[in-house]
């Protein structure tokens, strides 16, 4: 199921994942174990994804990621029951600091415009059933759609 999200210009919802591994148990790594942990903002132009400048391959701190389920919060919207009962282990707040004077900037600035929010994960995963260790890499992504 797609992840739809509408929010004003200018505006930047946290953005909340349940990580699991390949056996549908929720991740447990230890959080400096990520090959990678970012994300990327596209902007969508008629089916074109086009990085958003300054949003690129953003690194998502590894405080982010919890070794234990987080509970949503109280005031969530569009999070069905079942998803609410396993939580949530990563947390994605597509914010930047725009320069020295300590401004924060969301990156979606275009009104009623379409981003695509692609968070990358990837890991190594040793298993029994696996002779060495295997690279794991997952996208997740969530539509965007910016009103005035």
């Amino acid at each position: 199921m797609a992840l739809t999200v509408i929010i004003p210009v200018n505006d930047s919802p946290k953005f909340y994942y349940m990580l699991r591994d390949i056996y549908g148990d929720p991740l447990d790594i230890a959080p400096d174990d990520f090959v990678s942990l970012n994300y990327t903002v596209y902007q969508n132009f008629s089916g074109v994804l086009n990085p958003v400048e300054g949003f690129q391959d953003v690194p998502i701190p590894t405080s982010q990621f919890y070794t234990t389920a987080q509970s949503y919060p109280t005031n969530i919207k569009g999070v069905t029951s079942s998803e609410l009962e396993d939580g949530y282990n990563l947390e994605v707040f597509p914010y930047a600091e725009t320069n020295s004077d300590g401004m924060w900037e969301s990156p979606f600035t275009q009104q009623n415009a379409t981003y695509v929010l692609s968070v990358t994960v990837s890991y190594y995963m040793t298993d029994p059933a696996l002779s060495g260790s295997n690279l794991i890499a997952k996208t997740y992504s969530a539509t965007v759609q910016t009103r005035g």
